[in-house]
């Protein structure tokens, strides 16, 4: 990956600063545990995860053997025909896997590393993957950001933990709520994300229809408020791409002013949560209002 792109080889920004999506991270993370186990990352992964998970057809490799197994992939119409592709980036994304054989892995993940009884992750390694470390919102107490390869899909008092992704002709989801105890796996072989956005909330909605809903916290009065804000234009201090940054500080302001119970965020694009947040706890607020 890095001899693909020399530019990728600078960082950004000091470790621990900030955090950007990018699926090159996990690809040199595969390419360290190559070095230290001295065998390819795809049998490393295949002994130490896939195979004691009882997950035989899964795997980076695509294998022919796979090729009847495989769904075809389609474009947005239903109907167009997409041409089955491997990834440059292939830890990342690209695996191959049966809806099965993904519900055993999520049961790993809902029963906190272990697997019919079998420890196969370490409980401080899932405490990691799920615990937001090198962003600004973390290192103020926000623990419902992103991990290591870990989003949170919060709503109506519930956190799922897991990662969505996708490419073309595919999309997938993979969530669980330990408390709830309940997940899913829902992948489509379409690009049409309309769909598969309205399947997942579907999905979550008959999941947690009996949850008992964490209410959320209470706002402060605004005589206990002890922050201030600097109304004016805010921009983008970690785009995805930096090549895209000039582009991003454009097209991607949002304007920022403080109200009597806490922050107002407006922008025209959708990378700021529009809405009306309301004063939580030192620099912490939370969504109350969104702005359509």
């Amino acid at each position: 990956v890095l001899a693909f792109d020399a530019r990728s080889r600078t960082s950004r920004w000091p470790p621990g600063t900030y955090a950007s999506y990018a699926n090159s991270g996990p690809t040199v993370a595969a390419a360290i545990v190559e070095k230290i186990a001295g065998k390819p990352y795809e049998d490393f992964v295949r002994e130490r995860l896939f195979s004691p998970l009882r997950m035989p057809t899964t795997t980076f490799d695509n294998p022919p053997a796979n090729n009847a197994l495989r769904a075809h992939s389609y474009a947005a119409d239903g109907r167009t025909e997409l041409r089955h592709r491997s990834l440059l980036f292939r830890p990342s994304a690209g695996l191959d896997a049966s809806a099965a054989e993904m519900g055993n892995l999520l049961s790993l993940f809902l029963n906190g590393g272990t697997f019919d009884g079998v420890r196969i992750v370490r409980t401080a390694a899932l405490v990691r993957m799920e615990t937001p470390a090198s962003t600004p919102g973390a290192r103020l107490g926000l623990t419902t950001g992103y991990g290591l390869a870990s989003q949170a899909l919060q709503g109506e008092g519930l956190v799922w933990r897991g990662h969505r992704g996708g490419f073309e002709g595919a999309s997938a989801d993979f969530f669980y709520e330990r408390e709830l105890g309940a997940g899913y796996f829902l992948a489509i072989s379409s690009d049409d994300d309309a769909a598969f956005e309205a399947i997942g909330q579907l999905v979550r909605a008959k999941l947690a229809k009996n949850a008992v809903r964490r209410e959320p916290p209470e706002s402060t009065r605004p005589s206990d408020r002890a922050f201030s804000v600097t109304s004016g234009f805010y921009e983008v201090a970690n785009p995805r791409y930096e090549r895209t940054r000039f582009w991003r500080s454009v097209v991607d302001l949002a304007y920022v002013s403080e109200t009597v119970d806490g922050l107002r965020v407006e922008a025209r694009s959708g990378h700021f949560s529009r809405g009306t947040y309301v004063h939580v706890d030192g620099a912490l607020f939370r969504l109350s209002l969104i702005h359509i």
